[in-house]
């Protein structure tokens, strides 16, 4: 264990990223499972080791491979109290499933500060998203090739805005399993049987607009202009969910898209984010 965890921090300091960081890794590198123990039983095998060595090289394997969480955890803990943790969310930039009006709406509040990507099989949606200067992708969100085309791979948030939960869900799946993307968000419709926000969490995904949402009526509000761009501060830290209840107009639906932080700057408004004091919401009415 010493020579695994001590040597791979030795090796990493070349890397320049510091020798805490190569003891983070060295622990998550220091479990030996499956090869030595058949290593170990071919030996047992060929009469090459004796009994009593097998039993001691399994103990090993089993030890080596269960100090893995508690040693990886502790590390990485420490790294992140020293403000040095690399997390995968420094990957930046947004792609969108959906060239419709509200994806084109989200895109041009979106575009100024960060690398985006829209992506439809609407081949009209897409000549309208070009004709406006965004990058597009015509094609099948769940083929793999249109994920590659998209850039997906270069990419810190997937958000699903079209009409179809199970099309959102699916795409989200693959977003992560496939492209590792670390924020995905999707849209959940009230009355599309078959997929619901419980299926978000085993994918690690988190919900637009913090509820279910039907888009078709925004996507015609937006396409005719009728709707009002509001936005207002928060004083209190309270979860987006909290938001939405506190702020839910039955005469007067509204929709939260984003989050405006003190800095000036946007975040998708979804179930998972918390509102700090001095954060304000923009949400169209």
């Amino acid at each position: 264990m010493i020579g695994k965890i001590a040597g791979t921090a030795l090796f990493y300091l070349p890397s320049g990223f510091g020798w805490r960081e190569g003891l983070a890794v060295g622990t998550g590198m220091n479990g030996r499972g499956a090869v030595e123990i058949i290593i170990a039983g071919i030996g047992l095998q060929m009469g090459i080791i004796t009994a009593e060595i097998f039993s001691i090289l399994v103990f090993m394997a089993i030890f080596t491979t269960l100090t893995v969480p508690v040693l990886l955890t502790w590390t990485t803990n420490w790294l992140k109290k020293r403000g040095e943790l690399v997390h995968q969310e420094t990957r930046d930039g947004y792609l969108i499933l959906g060239a419709n009006p509200l994806g084109i709406y989200m895109a041009e509040k979106l575009k100024a500060a960060n690398k985006l990507t829209l992506v439809d099989s609407n081949r009209e949606l897409v000549a309208i998203a070009r004709k406006k200067g965004f990058n597009t992708v015509y094609g099948n969100i769940l083929k793999e090739e249109t994920m590659e085309e998209a850039n997906a791979l270069e990419l810190g948030t997937f958000i699903a805005l079209t009409g179809n939960s199970e099309i959102n869900l699916l795409a989200a799946q693959l977003a992560g399993d496939l492209f590792y993307i670390p924020k995905k968000i999707v849209t959940v419709s009230p009355n599309e049987a078959g997929a619901d926000v419980d299926l978000l969490d085993p994918i690690n995904a988190s919900s637009m607009f913090a509820d279910k949402t039907n888009l078709t009526p925004w996507f015609q509000k937006i396409s005719s202009n009728q709707f009002q761009e509001k936005i207002v501060g928060v004083e209190t830290e309270l979860t987006a969910r909290e938001w939405i209840k506190e702020n839910r107009d039955e005469q007067n639906p509204i929709l939260a898209v984003f989050i405006l932080n003190t800095e000036e700057e946007l975040r998708a408004f979804h179930y998972k984010e918390i509102i700090s004091p001095g954060e304000k919401v923009v949400f169209l009415q």
